[in-house]
């Protein structure tokens, strides 16, 4: 497994080929191929670029291509840019002209129950005044 410590950005040439998972605590920047699973805080996957696994990063922005589940907080996936799996995000955008086959789901911490959503409602409508 790479691990890249550095917190500045580290990019992933055209010409690299990584065969393993890869870590990074910063920004990553993939033109290359990885095939394996991959772990930034944000991660650009350019046009020339392809992830064959999973992404977990908080940002992540598609233009080329992932075939694996993909896991963050914002996921967008620009025109070209190609999804093959899952993605579980709190915000998730699709522009036209990209394509996004999988299913797409809340993450864990944003799911309310329709209890939770009706309590918080009542707890916030303003009191009426008592009637005599």
């Amino acid at each position: 497994m790479a691990t890249i410590t550095d917190q500045s950005q580290c990019v992933i040439a055209e010409q690299i080929a990584i065969t393993g998972d890869v870590t990074s605590q910063g920004r990553l920047l993939v033109r290359g191929k990885i095939s394996g699973n991959v772990k930034s805080e944000d991660i650009s996957i350019e046009r020339s670029g392809e992830i064959s696994g999973d992404v977990n990063a908080r940002d992540v922005l598609i233009k080329g291509h992932v075939h694996g589940n993909i896991t963050g907080a914002r996921v967008s996936i620009s025109a070209g840019g190609v999804v093959f799996g899952d993605i579980t995000s709190e915000a998730l955008a699709v522009e036209q002209g990209a394509s996004f086959e999988g299913i797409a789901h809340p993450l864990p911490s944003t799911r309310r129950s329709a209890k939770e959503i009706e309590s918080t409602i009542v707890s916030r409508a303003p009191r009426l005044p008592e009637s005599d």
